[in-house]
């Protein structure tokens, strides 16, 4: 995969993460296929800031994922 910007290197998932909150955004997006990805962005997430979805192809694509967020959410609730 090619570099954004041959001068910059890209930022780290965590910086974007803290780059959003500071920005004042209520949350963000990620495919939900890629449930090892979407784990680990939820783990990140600061308060105030939601996971949403985007790319759904086939409700079972995101089954295991939203089985984790419901149960997530439902232990903390």
């Amino acid at each position: 995969m090619e570099l954004r910007s041959a001068q910059h290197p890209e930022l780290t998932l965590e910086q974007n993460i803290e780059k959003i909150a500071q920005a004042g955004f209520e949350g963000v997006s990620a495919d939900w296929r890629d449930r090892k990805f979407v784990e680990r962005l939820s783990s990140l997430l600061k308060a105030g800031l939601e996971l949403g979805h985007a790319t759904i192809r086939v409700d079972r694509d995101v089954a295991p994922t939203l089985l984790v967020e419901t149960i997530r959410a439902l232990r903390s609730a």
